[in-house]
């Protein structure tokens, strides 16, 4: 992401946004496997099923964009777009110009002809999580709020969560999922056994 400055606008870095998006992942899970004895076997089983899942998926000729990072370039987007609006400053007007434009190229480069079908299926679904953040059943649920991946391949997008062994949907997982079928996107559960921290069979099926 470009360096924010302080009056609020963007330098010309911003056009490196997605350069790392995928090292951003990587380096959070392998810290966590690389001190394992910290954490519980099922925490470790949903992290070995996470990064194998993803592995395979990418075998199978799949492109794969971390939701969450997917969804912060698109609420970027937004807040960049509803900032341009207040601006009085000529100058920052077009610094926001050029972010916003860089944002949205990027994210056409990606989702192409469904970019439009995205948007509007983050749009809905980003003020949603702000609003579960402040229920005491988030503060207690086992699980996410959204699935772990965007799937792409032969032009079609899928939404992908990722369950190690007996792990099930959670609640706003499945309304995510209820989401993302309305604009006509495919859900996808890739179900691995973990076993003694090694990944014994996987399996990829239609929610």
């Amino acid at each position: 992401m470009g360096m924010r400055q302080k009056n609020g606008s963007y330098g010309k870095t911003s056009g490196i946004v997605f350069k790392d998006h995928e090292s951003v992942w990587w380096t959070r899970r392998i810290k966590t496997l690389e001190n394992r004895d910290r954490y519980g076997s099922k925490y470790l089983a949903g992290v070995i099923g996470e990064k194998e899942g993803r592995k395979w998926l990418t075998e199978q000729g799949y492109e794969v964009y971390e939701f969450g990072m997917m969804g912060h370039f698109f609420d970027e987007l937004e807040k960049a777009i509803d900032r341009l609006k207040r601006r009085r400053k000529q100058e920052y007007i077009e610094e926001d110009k050029i972010h916003i434009n860089t944002l949205e190229h990027k994210l056409e480069d990606i989702f192409g002809e469904k970019f439009e079908e995205m948007r509007k299926f983050f749009y809905t679904v980003l003020p949603l999580r702000k609003e579960i953040r402040k229920t005491k059943q988030f503060s207690s649920q086992v699980g996410g709020v959204y699935p772990d991946f965007i799937v792409k391949k032969n032009n079609d997008f899928s939404f992908v969560e990722i369950k190690a062994n007996q792990s099930i949907l959670s609640k706003y997982q499945r309304m995510c999922f209820k989401i993302a079928k309305s604009y006509g996107f495919k859900t996808m559960v890739l179900r691995v056994k973990v076993e003694s921290n090694i990944p014994k069979d996987i399996r990829l099926t239609e929610f």
